[in-house]
């Protein structure tokens, strides 16, 4: 049970970011490859480690910032 809920937490991560990726970079273009490593260091510093209000994961950060930078490889490809 565990395993699948640390899974699926990975895949939202990964998912959504990779979602934002996708959507800034119809506005940005390269530029919103900054996002995919400013975020998921927002979320997980500020939001879950500074302020308490979740539990920081190293794995969280690294299946946000994949999910970033496949949204923009594929963009470029």
């Amino acid at each position: 049970m565990i395993v699948k809920l640390m899974t699926n937490d990975k895949t939202l991560h990964f998912v959504y970011m990779y979602a934002v990726q996708l959507t800034l970079l119809l506005f940005f273009g390269v530029w919103s490859l900054f996002a995919s490593l400013i975020f998921p260091l927002a979320k997980e510093f500020i939001w879950d480690k500074w302020m308490k209000r979740g539990y920081f994961e190293w794995l969280d950060f690294i299946a946000s910032l994949i999910g970033g930078v496949v949204a923009y490889l594929i963009w470029i490809i």
